[in-house]
């Protein structure tokens, strides 16, 4: 069929405001962040197309689960590679969702994971570490029993087990959790990493001995590695680069593996568009006028006050 406009850009500038928190999907919350994660990582499982009650594979071809609901084993797609040309396996699986937990922190997404796996009115790891204090708190963390400490990792990596042969990852929940498969799709705290890019980048080396020394790193301490600052996902974009408060670059992934559309209509191979830079432009006129000049293909707008001006504008392609 005929060409729609944005299939003849080979880039397209956006022009907002606000520069994302962080690109470590564990701790990522925010809009600016997730917007670049979400294009550079993939989830197990994703929407199907506009439905927010229906699911299609992802990284996951399948997703039984018990009839009692609380054990999910999820077949992972094979000949899917990073962008470093790794291959991903079961392993970097169950490791993304194993770290995360363990990361935690009160400001991270891991609450909404922390309750299926360990537990009803559970938001953080801490919170099943002795007396439960620690949130928050990496050096009370770190003066705990390292017996217990142990515990409560192997407690983790056993809720969540990948078997590399078989290809499957199983999922063993505290109890039945209706919202599971939603909450996966949903945003970044979903999205599945190499293991050894993140370890190499500054993330937990997959010891249950030092996952402690990892625990809420925060944003600034997080971005000061590669781990946050940067990003290595198996999505449909490459990272190209994050120059913090001005732009993000990142690019087509040429190798992308997905060869069917996920949903009617859905994307195939790689993108039609080539590079996305988004910019971060604090004063709306100076975005208007990026638009007007034909600098920004597309705007943040400042409030439905500035809507009148977009009206006056005529699109080309």
């Amino acid at each position: 069929g005929p060409l729609r406009g944005w299939e003849l850009l080979l880039a397209i500038t956006q022009a907002t405001i606000g520069d994302a928190d962080t690109l470590d999907p564990a701790l990522s919350y925010d809009t600016a962040s997730n917007e670049v994660i979400m294009n550079i990582y993939e989830t197990l499982v994703f929407y199907d197309g506009e439905a927010t009650d229906k699911f299609v594979p992802m990284l996951a071809e399948s997703w039984p689960t018990s009839d009692d609901g609380t054990v999910w084993t999820f077949q992972i797609r094979s000949g899917v590679k990073f962008h470093n040309g790794a291959a991903l396996t079961a392993s970097d699986v169950a490791y993304s969702f194993a770290r995360g937990l363990l990361q935690g922190g009160p400001a991270s997404p891991q609450w909404l994971l922390t309750a299926p796996f360990l537990g009803v009115g559970i938001s953080d790891i801490t919170e099943i570490v002795g007396d439960g204090s620690a949130a928050g708190d990496r050096e009370l963390l770190l003066a705990m029993d390292p017996a217990e400490l142990q515990r409560v990792c192997e407690l983790v990596t056993s809720k969540i087990v990948g078997d590399p042969a078989a290809g499957t990852v199983t999922m063993s929940l505290a109890q039945s959790w209706a919202p599971l498969i939603p909450t996966l799709a949903a945003m970044g705290w979903g999205a599945i990493q190499s293991k050894a890019w993140v370890m190499a980048g500054g993330g937990w080396d997959g010891d249950c001995a030092t996952w402690q020394n990892f625990y809420d790193p925060g944003y600034e301490a997080l971005n000061a590695m590669p781990l946050g600052s940067s990003a290595m996902g198996t999505g449909p974009y490459k990272f190209e680069r994050w120059i913090p408060e001005e732009e993000i670059v990142l690019v087509a992934n040429e190798d992308y593996w997905r060869t069917e559309p996920a949903w009617e209509g859905g994307p195939t191979g790689a993108p039609k568009i080539k590079t996305i830079i988004i910019k971060n432009v604090t004063e709306f006129s100076t975005r208007y006028s990026m638009l007007q000049a034909g600098d920004a293909d597309t705007i943040t707008t400042g409030s439905s006050a500035d809507w009148p001006l977009m009206d006056t504008l005529t699109c080309q392609v």
